[in-house]
């Protein structure tokens, strides 16, 4: 419940020199409405969770990170509110005034913002997941990168406004795709980010490619069949693309991209695929190293360890004159890494004395606990099955 009555907040803001200072303070539940003494307040961080605010006079307020969920403005003037990542889910604006508004990465989950009035309002990266915007004003407002999953614009002005990169809901119907004036509209589905793009730029294609994977979200400039530019979170240019070339899945959209715009990549496709392999392959590697590291570690901390030798080792040791079988039981008794030939290499015990073999050439038992890492390894390395 709120710290303070209707009529404390009142007197608190009458007493004070300037503007209502309320920053962090729990307002939640409380009957603020019509209330014309809130202009330019600092509510920043404050509670106002289920409060009635019907009318209210919140123009020029700070807002940042308020917590509004289930808040009544129905009718509030918000005109130039300061609301970044406020957060308003399910809460009733209907018919309020944000004109101008900066509401970038807010919360609006759900939301009722019937005929609401948004014009030049700041929503990018804001979340409207299932809002209800029938009927707003949302003339060049600015939506970038803006999740509008299931979100209802039936009868909304969007006029001139900025819906670069929006994230509308890819579970759409193909039938539900606009039918541009050229060319065809539809989803391709398991591409590789290289191939979509080498594709684009076969086209000679100017586009914006939008990638989101769960390591992040970024943009791709193609102009004229030229990657030009990229954003991925704080960075630009070839250090952003390169980033998203690394990522392994994610999914896609294509935007119109004006001609006019910036241009921090200069260098041919082909050089920046090449540079992505290398880079790949270098991390790859780095990974490798790091599993190998690993399983040194737990096959040393499981030694003796029961294996069996496959055809190939059989066949070599059988070469050097000892006596060996795909039925006899070995002992690994240790481990360690070949600089050669990259490969875990174990120091086996057998009934005709000690030997060194590859660890792709052993079978251990399904039931010991290595078991799955030494299978996986041995995916990796190619292994020579008994």
């Amino acid at each position: 419940m709120s710290e303070l009555t209707r009529e404390q907040v009142l007197m608190a803001t009458i007493a004070g020199k300037g503007p209502p200072y309320l920053r962090g303070v729990d307002l939640s539940a409380l009957d603020l409405s019509r209330a014309g003494w809130l202009v330019k307040a600092d509510l920043r961080q404050a509670n106002l969770t289920s409060s009635n605010l019907a009318r209210v006079n919140l123009s020029g307020a700070l807002l940042e990170k308020a917590n509004m969920h289930s808040c009544n403005l129905a009718g509030a003037d918000l005109q130039h509110a300061d609301m970044r990542e406020v957060k308003l889910d399910v809460a009733n604006l209907r018919l309020a005034n944000l004109a101008g508004a900066v509401l970038k990465g807010a919360s609006l989950v759900g939301t009722n913002l019937v005929k609401v009035n948004l014009e030049c309002a700041d929503l990018e990266k804001a979340d409207l997941e299932g809002a209800n915007l029938s009927g707003a004003n949302l003339k060049n407002a600015k939506l970038n990168l803006a999740n509008l999953k299931m979100a209802n614009f039936s009868g909304a002005d969007l006029a001139g406004a900025s819906l670069l990169g929006t994230d509308l809901d890819l579970a759409r119907n193909l039938s539900q795709l606009p039918v541009p004036a050229h060319g065809f509209a539809g989803a391709i589905r398991s591409i590789q980010l290289t191939d979509l793009i080498q594709l684009v730029c076969l086209a000679n294609s100017t586009l914006l490619i939008r990638v989101e994977s769960s390591l992040g979200t970024g943009m791709i400039h193609v102009k004229g069949g030229r990657v030009c530019h990229a954003e991925q979170g704080d960075i630009h240019g070839e250090r952003a693309l390169m980033e998203m070339l690394q990522w392994n899945n994610g999914r896609f959209e294509t935007f119109p991209l004006s001609l006019e715009g910036q241009a921090s990549i200069h260098k041919p496709l082909e050089h920046l695929l090449l540079e992505s392999m290398r880079r790949k392959d270098e991390k790859l590697s780095e990974e490798n190293r790091q599993c190998h590291s690993d399983l040194l570690k737990q096959i040393r901390s499981h030694t003796p360890i029961p294996a069996y030798p496959s055809k190939d080792l059989v066949k070599m040791i059988s070469g050097r004159g000892r006596n060996l079988s795909a039925n006899t039981e070995l002992q690994i008794s240790d481990a360690f890494d070949s600089d050669e030939s990259g490969n875990i290499l174990c120091s086996i015990v057998g009934e005709d004395g000690i030997f060194i073999a590859p660890l792709s050439h052993l079978t251990i038992k399904e039931d010991h606990p290595l078991f799955q890492q030494v299978a996986a390894y041995q995916g990796v390395h190619g292994t020579c099955h008994g």
